[in-house]
């Protein structure tokens, strides 16, 4: 994204950031099958996205959405996810069928050593045991992953780019058309589908993003 610094604001709203993190997976680890886990109301181990990473590990993502500030507006020094919460969730994501491979949380809270430190240990722990690993990418990591993928700053932050004169709406324009014609099921032999329907509905939503400029998921978001 070029020489400046830029401190971009989390999505205030949880369904925002687990759609925000879907974006992200499909763009960083493309076409690897990456998907919204579930509805609210079913059992879900603690897995909001699954997919693959670049080594083709089976992953899972859960959304950690917290408050990084007071009721007084002060930002806090000390995190909400604690370590107990930490534990349970991996427990969680240890009945998870088929098994995992690595599992993430992704926040939007700011580095914490503490938590960074709790993780190491219990990596350290996991690894005698042969178990997964379980990683925790803080809003500054997801922040830098932004910045170095020109579509996600175009599709979640045109509005900052707008304003520090870097937006150009023709290079906006081209990047949701690629987006819109990189969808897996464009890419994937048909041999390979269990039906002609995910290469239809591709192309519904391909056709409806030339039409009408917006750029939808196969969840419609």
């Amino acid at each position: 994204m070029g020489n400046f610094d830029l401190t971009l604001l989390p999505p205030q709203k949880w369904e925002d950031f687990e759609s925000f993190l879907k974006g992200l997976v499909d763009v960083i680890w493309k076409d690897e099958g990456w998907q919204l886990y579930g509805r609210k109301g079913q059992k879900q181990n603690g897995i909001d996205l699954i997919g693959y990473d670049e080594k083709r590990r089976l992953t899972g993502i859960q959304a950690k959405k917290v408050i990084n500030t007071s009721s007084q507006g002060q930002l806090l020094n000390y995190s909400l996810l604690t370590e107990d919460i930490i534990k349970k969730e991996i427990i969680n994501a240890e009945n998870f069928n088929p098994q995992l491979e690595r599992f993430i949380f992704a926040t939007t809270f700011f580095r914490d050593v503490k938590i960074q430190n709790i993780i190491l240990a219990i990596n350290k722990e996991r690894a005698k045991k042969n178990l997964f690993r379980v990683e925790i990418w803080f809003w500054e990591d997801l922040q830098a992953m932004i910045l170095n993928h020109k579509d996600l700053m175009y599709f979640y932050f045109s509005d900052v780019l707008d304003k520090i004169y870097q937006y150009d709406k023709n290079e906006h324009i081209l990047l949701t058309f690629r987006r819109a014609f990189s969808r897996p099921a464009f890419d994937r032999h048909m041999q390979y589908e269990e039906s002609g329907g995910d290469f239809i509905e591709a192309i519904k939503d391909t056709m409806q993003t030339i039409s009408t400029g917006k750029l939808y998921n196969r969840e419609k978001i």
